[in-house]
């Protein structure tokens, strides 16, 4: 995110956590004096529910091509001096490590135009995929220095993986959120936030007014970046396209509480899913059918941010959702206190993984113990 997107204050302290946490109580003076919440202070296992520590806000999570690792991508309190940005942790051990990363420019990852990467990556959303000449690619979205889809090759490396940087795509207006892989070189990507309405004296309030405020943008290295017609929603935030069937773009409107499919092909919003909690990361589930997971409701949140505490004692739900019809079925409920700000869900066997987009740990869920 470029600091001149927004005012200086709200730059300085931008992130999902604290650009609503603001925004909520701009719109609401009296939670003022909100009281903070305490982090839980362990780390050992509860019931069916084992916290995994020593991560930083884990927004997003790829599960490796080899079902050994997640990739994990930390949110950065303030993109101009993000932390790590991409970790790897191993399923065996639960170890969690900085994913190296090495730089080498190479025509067809991105924009021939962008040859430099930058210093360091403030990552938020991330996307797995085969590309077609059989390499596997790690698109990043990323906020430090520059608005971009980062393009990163994923490279087994003996037990283990590392990265190599080969390109990106600058994205001149908006703050993106969410990105996915076209499988025929290109990626779609949420806009959550435009240009115009970032630069309004009241752009805090009509983020969470559930107004329209972002779009879809789609990038293929003949048409450039193009933003989608009839994309238009509140917060638009993940998006997934299936290799199965990539007419179709599925993607959540984050305060309006909804999936929503996009066609490709005429270009608009075919179907619904309404939900009862703000869906916020999508990933596609060995069955095909799509994992949303969110937090269930705004008011404690932001109560929570406002105060900004480091942990949020928000509920949180993870349904499955199935691509062609839209239906959806509960596969986990997190009860208030059991993380904060719920962002992703990712299923191995009866394994649920939920990062979230604050807070020190993410959840490893044994499914077959809650039935």
């Amino acid at each position: 995110m470029k600091p001149n997107l927004l005012n200086r204050t709200t730059a300085r302290r931008f992130s999902m956590i604290f650009v609503l946490g603001l925004m909520f109580g701009l719109a609401d003076p009296a939670i003022a004096v909100a009281p903070r919440d305490a982090a839980p202070t362990s780390c050992n296992a509860v019931g069916a529910i084992s916290p995994i520590c020593g991560v930083r806000g884990p927004e997003d999570i790829e599960l490796t091509p080899d079902g050994r690792h997640l990739v994990i991508s930390e949110l950065p309190e303030h993109f101009d001096h993000p932390a790590r940005g991409l970790v790897l942790m191993d399923l065996a051990t639960d170890h969690v490590a900085p994913l190296p990363i090495s730089r080498q420019f190479e025509a067809g990852w991105g924009d021939p135009s962008c040859t430099v990467p930058p210093v360091q990556i403030g990552s938020h959303g991330i996307h797995l995929s085969k590309r077609q000449d059989g390499r596997v690619e790690l698109l990043v979205v990323n906020h430090t220095q520059r608005e971009s889809i980062e393009a990163l090759e994923l490279i087994r490396d003996g037990t283990s993986y590392s990265a190599i940087w080969h390109g990106c795509v600058v994205n001149p207006d908006g703050l993106m959120n969410g990105v996915s892989a076209t499988f025929d070189g290109g990626f779609v990507a949420t806009v959550m936030l435009d240009k115009a309405t970032a630069a309004r004296k009241n752009a805090l309030d009509v983020m969470v007014s559930g107004a329209d405020t972002g779009y879809l943008v789609e990038w293929h290295p003949d048409t450039g970046l193009v933003r989608l017609p009839n994309s238009a929603a509140p917060l638009n935030n993940g998006i997934q396209i299936l290799s199965s069937n990539p007419r179709f773009i599925y993607f959540n409107a984050w305060t309006g509480k909804q999936v929503r499919k996009y066609d490709r092909q005429t270009q608009r919003v075919t179907e619904l899913a309404d939900l009862t909690f703000h869906p916020d990361n999508l990933r596609v589930r060995d069955d095909g059918k799509l994992v949303v997971t969110g937090i269930d409701e705004l008011q404690s949140w932001k109560v929570c941010t406002l105060a900004q505490s480091a942990f949020c004692r928000t509920g949180f739900s993870v349904v499955t959702l199935d691509p062609d019809t839209m239906a959806t079925a509960s596969l986990f409920h997190g009860e208030p206190g059991v993380l904060a700000g719920a962002s992703v869900g990712v299923q191995t066997g009866n394994t649920l993984y939920v990062g979230s987009f604050m807070g020190d740990r993410l959840l490893k869920i044994d499914l077959s113990a809650c039935r």
